[in-house]
């Protein structure tokens, strides 16, 4: 019998710059949320020289069962896509901190360790990989790693007042956590955090979703921030709609309700953006100014 040494995937084209890559990734996964087991890996362009060769990735799959088809990652990839879209146009509207919400890599995977079930005895873990099921590929986010969404941006007012001193004037001036006296660092195990005005900004991008579109808020943000661009990397957010199409975690016009409850806006980030509650003399909210995809 043939010995496989590695996991690997099939090819998986990068529509942001064309090229094709496949990842080899672990034998067991590094995290096992309630969904999806978490693969360390690393990309192989189909040439030597591609763009991202080498660069360490995550590889995504279904816990609980194998999926066998893209369509198990619609929701998923137009998730990121619809985030990733909304951050660089408020980004250009704002001239706030770059949030970056990377485009997941569908693909297959195309061969299984022969030592996988070897290190399931030393690291239990409850995914049982398939060949030919399908994954999606991520960049691996950088650490220290932040469920920013589990801060109370609303409440904390030392926040809202450096974020205000802080906030974005219009003048898209450049501002980096070397020369800005607006920082104020948490303490961490690994390393100091981040910019106090993290977290408004974040709020204020989840206001400027629905601003943007009055059809779906985009929370939920965790991932990294690099103090070198000044810079965050999210994954995995949740988008609340009004039709509710966006999965089991869209909670609907409850989660855009429940948003703007708790959200207090910032002068001179988003208090002059259209809320929740604007709609015309009939009731109805306005048409959207983006045309982002919908998924069927």
């Amino acid at each position: 019998m043939e010995i496989k040494v590695d996991n690997t995937t099939e090819l998986a084209r990068d529509r942001g710059n064309g090229e094709s890559y496949e990842a080899n990734f672990e034998f067991f996964p590094f995290h096992e949320g309630e969904t999806y087991s978490l693969y360390k890996g690393v990309l192989n362009g189909e040439y030597f020289a591609s763009d991202r060769h080498g660069e360490r990735c995550v590889v995504r799959t279904l816990k609980k069962k194998s999926s066998n088809s893209y369509a198990d990652w619609d929701t998923f990839v137009q998730v990121a896509s619809n985030a990733d879209e909304l951050a660089s146009q408020f980004h250009r509207e704002t001239a706030s901190m770059t949030l970056a919400f990377p485009r997941p890599l569908l693909t297959n995977v195309n061969q299984k360790s022969s030592f996988v079930g070897v290190f399931r005895k030393f690291n239990p873990h409850e995914k049982r990989l398939k060949i030919n099921e399908t994954v999606v590929i991520e960049p691996l986010v950088g650490r220290p790693f932040f469920q920013f969404y589990k801060q109370n941006v609303a409440n904390n007012q030392q926040s809202k007042h450096h974020a205000e001193q802080c906030a974005v004037k219009g003048n898209k001036q450049k501002r980096t956590t070397k020369n800005s006296n607006c920082v104020s660092r948490e303490q961490n195990s690994e390393e100091q955090s981040y910019p106090v005005e993290v977290l408004p900004t974040l709020a204020a991008f989840s206001h400027y979703t629905w601003h943007a579109t009055k059809k779906f808020i985009v929370t939920n943000f965790q991932g990294s921030f690099n103090h070198e661009t000044s810079s965050l990397t999210l994954i995995n957010p949740t988008i609340h709609s009004i039709d509710q199409r966006y999965g089991e975690t869209d909670r609907g016009l409850a989660g855009i309700e429940d948003f703007f409850n708790n959200h207090e806006c910032y002068k001179g980030l988003c208090s002059t953006w259209c809320k929740y509650e604007t709609q015309d003399p009939n009731g109805n909210f306005s048409e959207p100014v983006t045309s982002l995809n919908q998924p069927d």
